[in-house]
């Protein structure tokens, strides 16, 4: 299989209507994604009314452009305050991304937490793949840990030992060479 050229779906779903490209349809997207010689799209949905609809979406109208979904960004909100929002997004993730896509998962709670609360949450989220992972697999897709610098996981060996400790044959995680760079190089960007 070729890899995919995709862009990063999530910046357009995250400007204001008026700016950007998000200021076009999700069909007029994928035209010019398609015709700059991308093959795949990457999205990253939000609750957000128009990004919901045009999520629901995204995987039919990339195939009627040649494009393959190629990915799912998600932000797991632990937090009390916010978690709802990801309990709600969930399903649609569930239902409407088309079987095959990998989903890059990612949990925070917030920045700055104390070791002790890091570790209360990497608990916390490793109960939630409990649940999360046999959805996933029942619905075709794949998860990917996708480790987030100042989040719950934060480096590349933590996301690798949640894989092991699972052993799940949908769970992976992903190489994200902005972090790891950030991790290991510069740590006080």
């Amino acid at each position: 299989m070729k890899n995919l050229l995709y862009p990063l779906h999530n910046y357009f779903e995250h400007y204001p209507k008026d700016e950007a490209m998000r200021a076009y349809p999700i069909e007029v997207q994928y035209d010019m994604l398609a015709e700059l010689g991308y093959t795949g799209v990457y999205i990253s949905p939000t609750l957000e009314e128009d990004s919901l609809a045009e999520f629901k979406r995204f995987g039919k109208v990339a195939e009627e452009r040649g494009l393959k979904p190629a990915g799912l960004y998600h932000v797991y909100q632990l937090s009390e305050a916010n978690r709802a929002q990801s309990e709600e997004l969930w399903p649609h993730i569930l239902e409407h991304t088309p079987a095959g896509t990998r989903i890059e998962l990612a949990f925070t709670n917030q920045f700055g937490m104390s070791d002790e609360e890091n570790a209360r949450d990497r608990e916390e989220a490793k109960r939630l793949l409990e649940k999360l992972l046999p959805e996933t697999q029942k619905a075709g897709l794949k998860l990917e840990i996708y480790p987030h610098f100042g989040f719950t996981f934060a480096r590349q060996d933590e996301a690798l030992e949640l894989c092991e400790t699972f052993g799940a044959e949908n769970l992976k995680y992903n190489f994200t060479g902005f972090h790891w760079y950030h991790d290991h190089k510069h740590n006080d960007l």
